[in-house]
């Protein structure tokens, strides 16, 4: 099915976006 595609790329860009944003945040210090 096409669905279960689509489903798993959203899966992966979902991951993928929120090691990115970890990252940002990692590199940048927290604003405390």
């Amino acid at each position: 099915m096409k669905r279960k595609i689509i489903i798993a790329v959203a899966v992966i860009a979902g991951i993928l976006a929120a090691v990115a944003i970890i990252s940002i945040l990692a590199q940048t210090p927290a604003p405390i």
